[in-house]
């Protein structure tokens, strides 16, 4: 398989699978522009919110289980990681997704927030 790229270049979402020849590796997911991208996926998340509750109490509640189920410690923020990476996975079978590419930021966010409450409630990032 191979690795997956992702940027943004002006108004659009770049996409690309190294190992393949020029342009044909390249897919586009044209967005009216970047921050409408970012909008729907700040849109995504508080309707996610309003269903799973809140980013944090979800992927706290999602670390016991997998640490449970795994015998040893999955902190929340290594369960953004993990649930973007399934994304990841996702774009290398299907470059054009742009729903993989919106949950893959979504994730991003909830990982950089994560890593924010628990600095700023406990003094510590969570241990990873």
């Amino acid at each position: 398989m191979g690795r997956l790229c992702i940027g943004v270049v002006e108004n659009m979402v770049l996409i690309c699978t190294a190992g393949l020849q020029i342009p044909s590796e390249i897919k586009y997911l044209t967005m009216t522009s970047r921050t409408e991208l970012l909008d729907e996926c700040a849109a995504i998340l508080s309707a996610r919110g309003s269903v799973y509750g809140s980013s944090r109490s979800n992927h706290e509640r999602i670390s016991e289980l997998w640490s449970a189920y795994y015998g040893s410690y999955i902190s929340p923020m290594q369960v953004s990681l993990m649930q973007l990476l399934v994304k990841v996975s996702r774009l290398s079978e299907t470059p054009n997704h742009k729903d993989s590419v919106k949950d893959i930021i979504g994730y991003a966010v909830i990982y950089q927030e994560l890593h924010d409450q628990y600095e700023n409630d406990f003094g510590v990032d969570d241990g990873i």
